[in-house]
């Protein structure tokens, strides 16, 4: 019997979600960016400034981890994430990491299933705007 056949509650699959955080069209792609529903907070819009200037970093860090399919690093980059997401009024990103960490929780990840929710993360990383 296989790990996954052991384990059905580990399989998983990503369904699309709507967002509580500010979805506008965006100029530079050709779908949406998401803005942070604290970006009129003045005491944490430059935070928030840091946070999406600090974006690139994160997705660097998931792709390098998936490349060498290092479960470890990608639970502690989602885990961040899925922090930070909620912090800074990035509500999708909490969601696509905690999502993201299913898989992982898992004691053998399934790669296919590890790398879609990846993959998901990072999409909307990079359509993140402060």
């Amino acid at each position: 019997m296989t790990a996954s056949a052991l384990q059905p509650h580990c399989r998983m699959r990503l369904t699309s979600t709507a967002y509580d955080d500010g979805a506008v069209a965006c100029p530079e792609q050709e779908s949406y960016c998401i803005l942070s529903s604290r970006r009129l907070d003045d005491e944490i819009d430059p935070l928030i400034g840091q946070f999406v200037t600090n974006v690139a970093f994160h997705i660097d860090a998931l792709r390098r981890a998936m490349d060498r399919y290092d479960c470890p690093a990608l639970r502690d980059t989602c885990r961040l994430l899925r922090g930070a997401g909620r912090s800074y009024g990035y509500e999708s990103i909490t969601q696509a990491a905690a999502a993201a960490l299913e898989p992982l929780a898992c004691p053998h990840p399934e790669p296919e299933a590890v790398e879609e929710a990846i993959t998901a993360l990072t999409t909307l990383l990079q359509r993140i705007r402060s």
